[in-house]
């Protein structure tokens, strides 16, 4: 069971510890752990540049995470604006008709218009978690994706994120971000991902692997 305290000793933390002290860059990654393609954080970094010289980072932060809450939370939004078979014009329409209800303007309104007419409506979802991830490492902070069979308790999140902290904080970040997440199917246990670092203590992960050996076992 999750809410066990075994899975919270110090072994366990010495294990994160351990295996996310890399030189890996965080804002290039999405959380599956795959590199966000390159156009992807080039608009984000461009984007950043521009909110850092007139002082918005906040504030575009702000609205840039307004509409991934829109994307996610409408499939039939995100199947419109990454539709090759609309004119750019239509999407940008379509988009300032949303923005004007979401009260996203400004820099950030400009942004999305000169990506979608450059022909990249589709990687909108990847630009704004590039930029969600370089915002956030620009302060210091890091996000880990923790997915677990049952809902962790604010101690267990409290004790991952002190374990990640002491493993990066010789790289400057400052703050660690729980993103939790039920999974039934991992069965027990729990999943710690940040960028391409994986610990995978979940009891699925264990099967699976205990399969794959026997298998290898078999064929040798």
């Amino acid at each position: 069971m999750l809410n066990d305290a075994r899975l919270f000793t110090s072994p366990l933390l010495s294990v994160l510890r351990v295996l996310f002290v890399s030189n890996t860059s965080f804002s290039g990654l999405s959380f599956s752990g795959k590199p966000l393609p390159v156009v992807a954080t080039r608009y984000a970094n461009a984007l950043y540049m521009l909110a850092d010289e007139q002082g918005q980072v906040t504030a575009v932060e702000k609205e840039v995470r307004n509409v991934q809450a829109l994307l996610q939370s409408s499939a039939e939004l995100a199947r419109f604006v990454a539709n090759p078979l609309l004119r750019r014009d239509v999407i940008v329409k379509g988009l300032d008709a949303l923005f004007a209800k979401a009260n996203i303007s400004g820099l950030s309104q400009q942004f999305f218009h000169v990506v979608v007419k450059n022909g990249r409506a589709a990687a909108i979802a990847v630009v704004i978690q590039a930029f969600l991830n370089l915002a956030a490492e620009k302060r210091g902070e890091i996000v880990a994706q923790v997915t677990a069979a049952h809902a962790l308790t604010d101690a267990q999140k409290e004790m991952i994120a002190s374990a990640l902290q002491q493993a990066l904080s010789a790289r400057g970040v400052k703050k660690i971000v729980i993103a939790a997440t039920v999974d039934a199917n991992v069965l027990g246990g729990m999943m710690v991902q940040i960028g391409s670092s994986l610990y995978d203590g979940t009891i699925k992960g264990k099967l699976m692997k205990l399969s794959q050996a026997l298998k290898a076992n078999k064929a040798a």
